[in-house]
């Protein structure tokens, strides 16, 4: 059901919103992505915060590209 209201959600989202929404929804996917990747990493047992350090770099590089083209 989750992902059926996912679907809808991004279908509306790019009706509505169009290019920039698209942008952002991508940043999103990315951003979550990478969290979850420094969630499984610290669950392995890498150091927490030079591995949150990466993860909010990523991010961060992340959101100013796609959101300043």
């Amino acid at each position: 059901m989750i992902k059926v209201l996912i679907i809808v959600f991004v279908l509306l989202s790019l009706l509505a919103g169009g290019d920039r929404t698209a942008k952002s929804l991508m940043t999103t996917a990315i951003n979550v992505t990478i969290f979850a990747v420094l969630i499984e990493l610290i669950y392995l047992g890498f150091n927490i915060v030079f591995t949150t350090a990466i993860a909010a770099i990523l991010i961060t590089a992340t959101t100013v590209f796609y959101q300043n083209e």
